[in-house]
């Protein structure tokens, strides 16, 4: 679903809340014997809770701005240096935990466009021969 129709069926939620706050605090049918504090609870619970669905689309409106600018004023402004981040993920490959050597594994080949194995020795005799004439591959 989009960010309009996000933002629509908040809306609606919020006008159907609203609804419900004013039917409970007009009617007498909407909880017959109900006490008059239940009911205005109600009432004012409705009325919070869309209040906050407002909140929640204007935050995501102003989140949505902020997260784009930053994305293209960090391209902008931090060139990538993927050199650096395989000497970083080749010394993870010898790390003590399993998840951390995998995730290096993938992001090595991923970067690299190597197929080596998770072989820290590998890895490592492969970069000391290819680290000064590598370029990343579009």
């Amino acid at each position: 679903m989009g960010s309009n129709g996000r933002a629509l069926s908040l809306l609606a939620i919020q006008l159907l809340l609203l609804a419900a706050a004013i039917y409970v605090g007009v009617s007498d049918a909407a909880f017959p014997g109900a006490a008059t504090v239940a009911r205005g609870a109600l009432v004012v619970l409705c009325i919070a809770v869309s209040f906050l669905a407002g909140e929640v689309a204007r935050l995501r409106t102003d989140f949505g701005v902020v997260l784009k600018a930053l994305q293209v004023n960090t391209v902008k402004a931090t060139p990538r240096d993927d050199k650096a981040a395989i000497d970083v993920l080749v010394a993870a490959l010898d790390s003590g935990n399993a998840e951390v050597r995998a995730k290096a594994h993938v992001n090595l080949v991923r970067i690299t466009g190597q197929d080596l194995p998770p072989d820290g020795a590998r890895w490592k005799a492969w970069w000391a021969s290819a680290r000064d004439a590598f370029s990343r591959q579009a």
